[in-house]
C-alpha cells in the first residue's frame, strides 16, 4: 500500500551526488516548485532510520526542494513524498 505524507526537508538525504545534475535544471525546478507551491509528483522515500529517509525515486526533485528552501524557507519546509 502507499502512503503519502508531507516530509521535512532536513529529514530526507540520497544517495545520488547533486553534482550529478545540471545546476540549471535544480534553479529551474526549485523555481517551478515554489510557482506550483509544491511538487507535482511525490518523492518516492525510504525509511532510513526513525525520522530519516532515503530518497529511492526522484533524487533531482529532492535537490530542487533543498534549493527552494533556501530561496523562501516559509513555503519550502515541507514536501510531499
Amino acid at each position: 500500500m502507499i502512503k503519502c505524507y508531507f516530509v521535512d526537508v532536513k529529514s530526507i538525504s540520497s544517495n545520488s551526488s547533486r553534482s550529478s545534475f545540471f545546476e540549471a535544471e535544480i534553479e529551474e525546478l526549485a523555481d517551478l516548485i515554489l510557482a506550483a507551491d509544491g511538487l507535482l509528483r511525490p518523492l518516492i522515500l525510504k525509511e532510513s532510520g526513525v525520522g530519516k529517509y532515503t530518497v529511492i525515486e526522484g533524487d533531482r526533485e529532492y535537490y530542487a526542494a533543498v534549493k527552494k528552501k533556501k530561496k523562501d524557507l516559509k513555503k519550502a519546509e515541507m514536501v510531499n513524498a
